[in-house]
């Protein structure tokens, strides 16, 4: 007797044209000749048509322009929102507003910045807030920075123009943030490398401050509450075990006695599902940019980021995050000698096909499809083998369709197999030759496949 053999497995998932002008133009000559012939000369009450003037820009659209030549070439990622965008069940960002006294939708933040892996890092942000002085507000800022022991604020000329520069006092690993501000909007640029910042505050309207009215009375640097704003977050879906590099975490804190952008805080990020060796246990500066990842999916499938910012002088913020992990099986397996390719992308319901190798003794085809949940996989169309005794004897085909279930690891990187098979038994005669393949009862078999690579992850 022999029993069946297990199920070796794996899967194999399964312009614009132009337009000739040249009678066209010609035409338009012919016509603006004869206008220009019976057209009379104008008189001296004949006035030009108005000339429509273009809105001011935007500080969105101003921040569009700024491009470095330091940064050779490489392309700036942006993102604009207004407070709408935010959550506005924070506690923090509700005071915040509510003291500001505009409609969240009034408050708007935009933001450039050099895009994940860049050798230098780069961002140059405005922060609008309708009625705000914020060149008054810059030289409030000045007036009561003496008290800030951690950073030196100071007036500087760059390019012939002045801008508030504020740098680590004792720290020079902590590139200077620049400020200037044009009416109700607030610039800022920060870079490691110091000319980048320099071209860029060149691009950027406004002065350091003497905005005109008399300087406010403000608290210094660092003593305010913080309050976390989310410029980027992971975009759905994550997927638990795929590779760094697809979801950018960042946030900025802002210091709610200012209203600016904090310069020097010190970041902590935690998590349930983040890889907890692969953050630093502390970021500093005034923004928190983190390539996220899942490592795990952890049973229930829910992330919760805790992201804390602390101030020198004392001014803290916290924010929680909170989305869902889930499991992606599109992309290659190894399934013993095979490679299966499962697909389509980011589906509950999948398909595994065979790539390279052979099932059964057949090349290609299905090896077998299903539903996923949670981590739990499932289906009713399992390739598996029949004894080979028993199908060269010409007993049985080369395979049987079975049920299954399964389970992704926790990693998402290999799917483990259970199902359950028939046994058989037969006899040989004197020769060797098989007088009979009986199936007797059934047997639970396993198979594990592991991951070799990712697909359709957007």
């Amino acid at each position: 007797m022999a029993p069946a053999q297990p199920h070796d497995i794996l899967t194999k998932k399964a312009p614009f044209a132009a337009i000739a002008a040249a009678g066209l133009a010609a035409l338009a000559c012919s016509l603006l000749n004869r206008v220009a012939d019976t057209e009379p000369a104008p008189t001296e009450t004949s006035r030009p048509a108005p000339t429509a003037t273009r809105p001011p820009l935007t500080a969105a659209e101003v921040l569009q322009s700024v491009e470095p030549a330091s940064l050779a070439g490489v392309e700036l990622e942006s993102v604009s929102i207004t407070g709408s965008d935010l959550d506005l069940t924070d506690p923090a960002l509700a005071d915040f507003l509510a003291n500001l006294r505009v409609d969240p939708s009034e408050l708007k933040i935009s933001v450039v910045f050099a895009p994940a892996g860049s050798s230098m890092t780069f961002y140059a942000g405005a922060i609008t807030i309708p009625g705000r002085d914020w060149a008054a507000t810059l030289d409030g800022i000045v007036a009561s920075a003496e008290a800030d022991p951690a950073t030196t604020w100071e007036v500087v000329t760059l390019d012939g123009r002045s801008v508030l520069r504020a740098a680590a006092a004792s720290d020079e690993r902590l590139a200077p943030m620049y400020y200037t501000a044009a009416g109700e909007s607030l610039y800022f640029v920060q870079s490691s490398n110091s000319q980048t910042a320099e071209e860029a505050v060149s691009d950027l309207p406004g002065e350091a401050g003497s905005g005109g009215s008399t300087a406010p009375e403000l608290p210094p640097p660092g003593v305010s509450a913080l309050v976390i704003l989310l410029i980027q977050q992971p975009q759905l879906p994550v997927c638990a075990g795929e590779p760094p590099g697809r979801h950018r975490l960042m946030a900025m804190a802002l210091d709610t006695g200012l209203g600016i952008l904090s310069v020097h805080n010190t970041f902590s990020l935690t998590g349930l599902l983040m890889a907890s060796t692969s953050l630093p246990p502390f970021l500093y500066g005034p923004l928190l940019d983190y390539p996220y990842a899942a490592a795990r999916y952890g049973g229930g499938g829910g992330e919760r980021l805790l992201i804390e910012a602390r101030a020198v002088l004392g001014g803290y913020g916290s924010y929680t995050l909170a989305f869902p992990v889930q499991h992606c099986l599109s992309g290659t397996w190894q399934d013993e000698e095979r490679v299966l390719r499962i697909v389509p992308p980011l589906s509950d319901s999948f398909t595994a096909e065979v790539q390279s190798g052979t099932l059964c003794g057949e090349e290609g085809g299905l090896a077998f499809s299903g539903t996923l949940s949670g981590d739990q996989v499932e289906g009713s169309d399992l390739k598996a083998c029949n004894p080979d005794e028993c199908v060269d004897a010409g007993f049985l085909p080369n395979s049987v369709i079975q049920d299954f279930s399964g389970r992704v690891a926790d990693d998402g990187m290999s799917i483990t197999f259970d199902w359950t098979g028939p046994f058989y038994e037969w006899e040989e005669d004197d020769q060797g030759n098989l007088l009979y393949c009986r199936e007797t009862s059934t047997e639970q078999h396993s198979f594990t496949i592991t991951r070799l690579g990712w697909d359709g992850l957007p």
